[in-house]
């Protein structure tokens, strides 16, 4: 079964939360990128979720490009669903 597109977005945003913190890249400094409080960004963050437009700033912010994010997601998910499938047979 294929994951659905909010898992799939929960995890490109989840994947930018990671790289962030990877740069060291303070979440205030990225809320204030974004025009966005810190404690929305963390929400955001938490719920998975956010606008279109504030993750593609985002995934700049942090030095990724947005298609790449979604393209990871998705390929990951699509072989996971694959290793799944084997493993039932």
């Amino acid at each position: 079964m294929k994951e659905s597109s909010y898992k799939l977005a929960a995890q490109a945003i989840d994947g930018l939360r990671k790289k962030a913190l990877m740069n060291e890249q303070p979440k205030t400094e990225l809320a204030s990128a974004l025009h966005i409080s810190r404690p929305t960004l963390n929400a955001r963050f938490e719920a998975g979720d956010m606008m279109l437009s504030k993750f593609i700033q985002l995934s700049r912010e942090v030095g990724v490009e947005p298609s790449a994010a979604l393209s990871y997601c998705d390929e990951h998910s699509s072989q996971s669903s694959a290793l799944a499938g084997e493993e039932e047979k």
